[in-house]
């Protein structure tokens, strides 16, 4: 027998041997259901999170198909075990180009898309991680609190970390303890001993 894909990477081989019980896996790089399974089976967690990777193909100008997605996620969701709680990260939608500041209309219309998209997954049955961007209206993450008790906090790649450190001053001061939080690309160690996260991620692990 051929040793998959997974047996030949030393990032599995370590989760693996490490006993992680938490994961996240992108959506970019495993379409396929089967191959979400592979994975799990192989490092038994406990938890798995599954990313859109919206916003890995908006830096290099591509798109995710929403109805593609949310096919994918019916179909893991028909074949996950039950033992293993499974989120799915809402296909939020990025504004402009990357590299270039969007505008507040920009902003503001990418953000209903991105509650609109929310909406179509939520009708798979699925338990789904909205993302609130830094940039975005506060007005959103009232909103997101009244209708989820697990939400994403994205900081900004186009700010110091001050700004970041500020911004985040101000989400917390809302959400308090009210809610679970995912930080989306926060493991530095200043972030994670300063705002109480639920899960975090990001790909420096490697």
């Amino acid at each position: 027998k051929e040793p998959s894909f997974f047996e030949n990477s030393n990032h599995f081989e370590f989760l693996r041997k490490a006993e992680v019980k938490n994961i996240l896996m992108s959506y970019m790089f495993f379409k396929e259901p089967k191959k979400v399974l592979e994975a799990i089976n192989l490092i038994k967690p406990q938890n798995l999170i599954i990313d859109s990777g919206a916003f890995s193909v908006w830096a290099n100008g591509q798109t995710v198909d929403l109805e593609q997605y949310a096919k994918f996620c019916h179909n893991l969701k028909e074949v996950f075990p039950k033992e293993i709680n499974l989120y799915i990260v809402n296909l939020d939608v990025l504004p402009g180009r990357f590299g270039i500041r969007p505008t507040e209309q920009q902003r503001e219309e990418s953000a209903q898309q991105g509650w609109e998209n929310m909406l179509r997954l939520e009708k798979e049955g699925l338990k789904v991680i909205h993302v609130f961007h830094q940039h975005e209206s506060f007005e959103w993450l009232d909103k997101m609190m009244k209708h989820s008790d697990y939400i994403g906090v994205s900081p900004a790649n186009d700010v110091s970390m001050k700004e970041k450190l500020n911004w985040l001053n101000q989400v917390f001061s809302i959400t308090k303890d009210k809610i679970k939080t995912h930080g989306f690309a926060v493991t530095s160690h200043n972030q994670l001993y300063r705002y109480p996260f639920y899960s975090v991620d990001s790909s420096s692990w490697t």
